[in-house]
């Protein structure tokens, strides 16, 4: 009777996950449609024409984004060599480029990143690494846009206030040392009197991530190459926006990009679409870009991002995963 219960209210838990996990992409879907079409209504009578589009930037930008599932499968590829992983270079960048292409296309909770661990295994990874590169090559992209908003923050409108872009600098180094003075603390000290299985869980998890600081060389390299990563969305849609005639300031251009990149990897639409088109209305007006051709600007940078996506499908179908080692189920890092 008592195991019945028990599977009746565990059942019944799983249920609700579920049922949450469809709400969340009901709600995704809900806001990125709602924002767009508001916008598009809203602003109908001042969208540019789009005979006005310069075809060849618009061509070239979405060839600079074609590069980005690339250069993101390297730098997991980099982050994996760290945990002795022996992947192969071209299953990492075709499993990426599917989970790009998840990202931008499908409201589901799981997300891109599910999918990357989740092939990673099959790879023949264990779950610790394939769970900590994953979660390392999304620490190295967001450090490196953070940097990259700081960097630019001199050229940002003087309406925006820029001690809001350094706090968050501040808060993002705080928290980093932050967690490794707990982690060295926890690993040195309370190791061995801590047994729950769920903390010894995060603790490896933790150790996995940590690892990461014992090679600064590679560390160092995948943060260049989050940059280059950035720099490649910087400057697609700083072409998007001069193929339809917006004519602010290139450095302008480039630091409000920063802080679109920014918003739109906020979890609560799908592939940005709505909050990235908000945030462009709203940045952009404070350098004289009209409405319209701000609304515009961004429905071609997410209509590129999402062409730069397609061939993750293809390419994910042609790719064979094959194991190159043993999927054993051990978390223990490797020594």
């Amino acid at each position: 009777m008592m195991l019945s219960k028990v599977y009746s209210r565990l059942a019944g838990l799983a249920a609700a996950v579920n049922v949450d996990r469809r709400l969340g992409s009901i709600a995704k879907v809900v806001v990125s449609c709602g924002l767009v079409f508001a916008l598009v209504w809203r602003f109908r009578h001042d969208l540019p024409s789009l005979k006005a589009i310069d075809p060849t930037a618009l061509v070239i930008a979405i060839g600079l984004l074609f590069l980005q599932p690339i250069l993101i499968g390297a730098r997991w590829c980099l982050l994996l060599r760290q945990y002795e992983s022996n992947s192969k270079f071209l299953s990492l960048t075709g499993v990426t480029w599917f989970a790009v292409f998840a990202n931008q296309f499908l409201p589901a909770g799981v997300g891109g990143d599910a999918v990357r661990i989740y092939y990673a295994r099959h790879l023949g990874n264990r779950l610790g690494a394939a769970t900590a590169s994953v979660l390392m090559d999304r620490i190295m992209a967001l450090v490196a846009l953070v940097l990259m908003v700081i960097a630019l923050t001199p050229f940002l409108p003087e309406a925006i206030d820029r001690r809001l872009i350094l706090a968050l600098g501040t808060l993002c180094a705080i928290c980093a040392i932050i967690v490794t003075a707990v982690y060295v603390c926890v690993h040195r000290s309370w190791t061995g009197s801590l047994r729950s299985p769920l903390v010894q869980r995060l603790l490896t998890l933790t150790h996995y991530v940590m690892r990461t600081l014992s090679y600064p060389g590679q560390s160092v390299l995948a943060l260049g190459i989050s940059i280059i990563i950035h720099l490649l969305s910087f400057v697609a849609f700083t072409m998007i926006a001069r193929s339809i005639g917006i004519q602010a300031d290139a450095e302008a251009l480039l630091a409000i990009t920063a802080l679109l990149t920014f918003i739109q990897v906020i979890p609560i639409s799908i592939g940005g679409w709505g909050v990235r088109e908000v945030a462009a209305v709203s940045l952009l007006s404070l350098v004289g870009v009209e409405a319209g051709s701000a609304l515009l600007a961004s429905l071609l940078l997410g209509l590129a991002y999402a062409v730069a996506s397609l061939p993750g499908i293809i390419i994910w179908g042609f790719i064979k995963i094959r194991p190159n080692q043993s999927t054993g189920h051990g978390n223990a890092p490797a020594r």
